[in-house]
């Protein structure tokens, strides 16, 4: 059951966090354990599938402990809300105009994440 005193778009960042890190994690296990014929003539240097699958699944894994944090409203969480959307902030500039509606999304969170209330509940000053 959900804390009542946890903030609904909280509960939604969470949840839709913890989606992200199950969808990266199921890609990457896919791209670990994939047969090599089926990249057979695609171009593509199968050590580096190898290594770029390992990365996509350790990028699930801290997906799926920030979405935890973010349910569990523990102080970590916030920073690396913050962190994270910080960072999805620059690269949606960089490649702007493709990235207008992650740039907004990370705005948004960002703004959210420094509102009073909120941060109360992750017990940050």
């Amino acid at each position: 059951m959900f804390m009542a005193d946890r903030p609904f778009l909280i509960t939604l960042i969470g949840i839709l966090t913890l989606l992200v890190g199950l969808v990266l994690l199921l890609f990457g296990a896919v791209i670990v354990i994939a047969p090599d014929s089926d990249f057979a003539g695609s171009g593509i240097d199968l050590g580096s599938l190898d290594t770029i699958g390992a990365g996509v699944l350790i990028f699930g894994i801290f997906f799926v402990i920030v979405a935890f944090a973010f349910l569990k409203g523990w102080t970590i969480a916030w920073y690396l809300g913050v962190l994270i959307h910080g960072i999805d902030l620059i690269l949606s500039i960089l490649i702007f105009p493709a990235g207008i509606v992650t740039l907004l999304i990370s705005l948004l969170i960002i703004y959210y994440l420094f509102r009073p209330h909120v941060k109360s509940f992750f017990g940050v000053k």
